[in-house]
């Protein structure tokens, strides 16, 4: 398709539907035609798949189409537009919709889903089936046993279609509770297509068709149902609250319990002093209990005791045996966009560090649309949904865009509204107090951490280790300094939570002066990594070492290298003292050479905003999801023809 054709999300689309079908429908992908194919590209790649020896008659075939459709002059015909259609004669340049029918003319296989998701597609749906009738001979003529067409339309003949909005809806049928009922059998695709088009969230235009041709009347199992087993047994995603530790679901240590068995040791908690937030968040809890579902994001900056408030919230919910689900395999925004739609009642959707799920800038907005899902439907409550933010994210997210600009987090945004939960920097005089008398009843941690913060009030960023790690990255050695401002750069660029070590390594070469370079002992980088990976006042180190294991590892992790996890606190003090530092050009190459390409879409962004288009480029080319940026940018350089591959 021509780029000033494009529609905004079209890219996504596509790979929304792709992973839908080959992670949730045990398809497999086989396309290589890319984004952009011409007419005969299309042609020649469907031909030959079709003809392949490897097609057998049972195959599930489905066909997805995406782009910009037209109803064509003086014919009526529906058409695409592919990469070579020329405006000025599109009749003669462009893709009849038909010939995807024509094209499977003596195919082995016998049952195919064609989707159209382009506007008018419900009249090239009905074409489908003209032409499938006429020109098939009996292969799905009415009658034949086994043969199947089936053609679903985004849009009715004379109506647009929105990119993204099909892909969100069937997505949404699939995993509906309502579609998939409780037998194994596959998914009826009239009951999807009804779900569709009942969904709340679809536009009053934006009307889903289907069109069948068959001797049934009804589609062959082209719609599995997913995790039947899993449902069946009442069983979703989590655990029971009582078999989590607080340090599982990352609430920072106030200090560590020495074992006698060498580097182990058990995490300590300090004693608990409530203050505002922790009533509202119990009135909450109570609520849940009670079968009401409800929603808590905690904000406040790091180390103020965001996380520690959410776990003794929900001690409650543990003795009456509720559920707890943490997703964070193989990524917390694929793990929440995967099982949400599985959560059960009287569970606990653990969403620390909220940005990870509701700002990614795939799968952000589908997760805070599930989220709002899960909380109104009363057939799937009472649940709790707990998160925590830093106050720079919660007001990137409430932030109106400017006119005529997209608006990324609009259902991020809706959510959020009246469900967030202020949490200050500092104990007041009460909660000090109530520090001091459980000090007194014998809480060693409480009466350390006291003798420090009484005049303060910096009682939890203490009890987290923020002053001993901010003295560890101030007082650090030069190599010190550079391998965390490495990491600090890093993520305040867009990197993942966890940094591997050849990306510290090589990035940090980039932070140092050549005075401090040259003065560099041989083993530098293993004096600095084990300096800053050493607990601090009890707490645990600058940099936190994660060794990757498990499914679903991001490809810097095949090597078996192990990846480390910045302070929250001196992430935090990064963004906020570093973000004017220019980036140097060795972090730039060691991102595109060591980094997890899960976040080379925003790293491909902070490049392109800083003027630097060949490293933004780079980040794009290889992103998941960054071609449509890349083209876009190549666009804006004035380079057409490159970006019309892209």
């Amino acid at each position: 398709m021509r780029p000033d054709w494009d529609r905004p999300g079209r890219v996504q689309a596509r790979e929304r539907i792709i992973d839908l079908f080959t992670r949730r429908l045990g398809y497999r992908h086989e396309s290589a035609l890319g984004i952009n194919p011409t007419a005969d590209q299309l042609r020649d790649h469907l031909r030959a798949f079709c003809s392949s020896a490897e097609r057998r008659e049972d195959d599930l075939v489905v066909v997805y189409v995406s782009g910009h459709g037209e109803v064509l002059d003086g014919g009526g015909k529906h058409a695409l537009m592919m990469s070579d259609t020329d405006p000025a004669d599109l009749s003669h340049t462009s893709l009849p919709t038909a010939d995807l029918v024509r094209l499977v003319r003596g195919s082995r296989f016998r049952r195919l889903l064609l989707i159209l998701d382009t506007c008018c597609s419900g009249h090239g749906a009905n074409e489908g089936v003209t032409t499938a009738l006429a020109g098939l001979g009996t292969q799905w003529a009415p009658g034949t046993a086994g043969a199947e067409l089936v053609i679903m339309s985004s849009a009715q003949p004379d109506q647009q279609a929105v990119a993204g909005v099909f892909p969100y809806l069937l997505r949404q049928a699939v995993n509906s509770v309502v579609t998939t009922g409780n037998s194994p059998d596959p998914l009826s695709v009239s009951a999807a297509v009804q779900h569709m088009n009942d969904h709340p969230g679809r536009a009053a235009y934006h009307h889903i068709g289907l069109t069948l041709l068959g001797p049934t009347g009804e589609a062959p199992g082209f719609l599995t149902v997913p995790r039947h087993g899993e449902r069946d047994a009442g069983q979703g995603p989590g655990r029971p609250i009582s078999q989590w530790s607080p340090h599982d679901l990352e609430v920072h240590p106030a200090g560590i319990t020495p074992s006698v068995e060498a580097g182990s040791g058990k995490h300590r908690l300090s004693g608990y002093v409530p203050r505002d937030h922790d009533r509202v968040l119990s009135d909450l809890v109570r609520s849940a209990g009670q079968g009401h579902s409800s929603m808590a994001v905690l904000v406040g900056s790091s180390s103020t005791g965001k996380t520690r408030a959410c776990w003794e919230a929900v001690q409650p919910l543990s003795e009456k045996g509720w559920r707890l689900w943490h997703p964070f395999d193989p990524t917390r925004a694929a793990a929440a966009l995967e099982e949400l739609h599985w959560v059960g009642p009287r569970t606990v959707v653990w969403l620390n560090e909220t940005q990870h799920y509701l700002g990614d800038p795939r799968s952000g907005e589908e997760i805070a649309a599930a989220l709002h899902t899960l909380l109104v439907d009363p057939g799937r409550g009472p649940v709790l949904v707990l998160g925590t933010l830093w106050p720079e994210y919660a007001r990137q997210y409430a932030a109106l865009p400017e006119p005529g600009t997209p608006d990324p987090h609009s259902r991020t945004r809706a959510l959020l509204a009246g469900r967030t939960l202020t949490v200050p920097d500092t104990f007041d005089t009460a909660a000090l107090a109530a520090a001091r008398g459980l000090a007194e009843a014998g809480d060693g941690l409480l009466t350390d951490a006291l003798t420090r913060t009484s005049a303060s009030g910096r009682l939890a960023q203490d009890l987290a280790g923020a002053p001993a790690l901010l003295r560890c990255y101030e007082h650090g050695t030069p190599a010190a300094r550079a391998v965390l401002e490495a990491a600090m750069d890093s993520r305040r660029l867009g990197h993942g939570p966890l940094l591997p070590y050849g990306l510290l390594a090589e990035g940090a070469e980039g932070c140092l002066t050549d005075e401090d370079w040259d003065a560099l002992a041989d083993d530098w980088l293993e004096a600095a990594m084990a300096y800053l990976t050493a607990p601090v006042t009890g707490a645990q180190g600058a940099l936190v070492r994660r060794r990757p294991r498990g499914r679903g590892l991001p490809a810097a992790a095949a090597d078996g290298l192990p990846r480390y996890r910045l302070a929250d606190y001196l992430e935090q003090h990064g963004r906020r003292t570093r973000q004017d530092e220019p980036v140097s050009a060795a972090l730039w190459q060691a991102l595109l050479v060591h980094g997890d390409e899960t976040g080379f879409l925003a790293l491909g962004e902070a490049a392109q905003n800083r003027g630097l288009f060949r490293i933004a480029a780079q980040f794009y080319a290889r992103a998941d999801g960054g071609a449509e940026n890349l083209a876009r940018l190549l666009e804006d350089c004035g380079r057409y023809e490159e970006a019309r591959p892209w």
